[in-house]
């Protein structure tokens, strides 16, 4: 905190995608950054280097001003409120279509 002063406005960026991919929960580390940013409200942070979708729903659980993501996996909203049961059944049906294009069989 101490590297924070003065007026002017700085910047918090929490690698929490890369956090994430070597299985850690980036959570409690964001937690200590909007913890910073209630004490200086010239701060932002940014939740950066996000791989999936529900770590658009973990950045809204807290402050967090800025957030990079993917444009395709913004692309997944449409999936957000789906039928989990339907939406496996279409994810097993992906599969064996691919797998049938690739002329792929099973053996007897």
């Amino acid at each position: 905190m101490n590297c924070l002063k003065g007026d002017a406005g700085d910047y918090i960026l929490v690698f929490a995608g890369k956090m994430a991919d070597t299985g850690r929960d980036p959570m409690p580390i964001k937690k200590v950054a909007v913890a910073i940013l209630q004490k200086r409200k010239v701060t932002e942070i940014i939740w950066a280097s996000q791989s999936e979708l529900y770590n658009i729903f973990q950045a809204k659980e807290t402050a967090v001003q800025i957030i990079t993501i993917a444009n395709d996996i913004l692309d997944e909203f449409s999936n957000v409120g789906k039928d989990i049961v339907e939406y496996s059944l279409e994810t097993v049906k992906m599969y064996r279509n691919d797998a049938v294009k690739a002329g792929f069989t099973i053996g007897k």
